[in-house]
């Protein structure tokens, strides 16, 4: 985790894990222990583009929103820990269980989970897998093409595995209202 933290220093979101902990001199370790959403983002490859700019732009408004409330993991190939609150866009592999597993730091602790990704993921067994070991409810919500049958039947079987909800499609440029509407309504 503290390699992590030390390349996130960069660029900061306001309202990220990183921004909170500078404005109240705090290490980010204690600003973990008041967050209570996990958002793990697809980075992979079919991500590029105006997807990339909308769904970067909809992180930081959920943020600034619920300041030291979400824990960010991106997710390609690998799936890391993103403090300062900004994807890196590793255009990869879609290894959806890599985020599912770097989740797994959170369980028991009274989270949300949510899982945004416009599609089918290399690992879709093993993804399944590290959902039941997690063993929350995990909303997916699927920002791909809503001709995209098969990545919206993959997002549901991972909701339905995890005990969570499905949005079945949902424009990038409404990601923030619908996560925003999400955490206000407590789901």
């Amino acid at each position: 985790m503290s390699k992590d933290l030390a390349k996130d220093k960069k660029t900061i979101v306001q309202g990220s894990i990183l921004d909170v902990a500078r404005s109240r001199r705090m290490k980010p370790e204690d600003v973990l222990a008041e967050a209570d959403v996990v958002v793990m983002l697809d980075t992979s490859y079919s991500m590029g583009g105006s997807k990339t700019r909308q769904a970067e732009q909809a992180l930081k408004d959920i943020q600034r929103t619920f300041p030291g409330r979400v824990i960010l993991i991106e997710f390609s190939s690998i799936a890391t820990f993103r403090w300062n609150g900004l994807p890196l866009w590793m255009y990869d592999n879609t290894m959806t269980g890599k985020a599912i597993e770097k989740a797994l730091e959170f369980k028991g602790l009274g989270m949300k989970f949510y899982f945004i990704s416009d599609g089918v993921p290399s690992d879709g067994d093993l993804a399944l897998d590290w959902a039941k070991k997690l063993n929350e409810p995990i909303t997916t919500i699927f920002i791909g093409h809503e001709r995209d049958t098969r990545g919206q039947a993959f997002l549901r079987r991972l909701s339905a595995v995890a005990g969570g909800q499905t949005i079945d499609h949902v424009e990038v440029k409404k990601l923030a209202q619908t996560v925003t509407k999400l955490l206000t309504e407590g789901k």
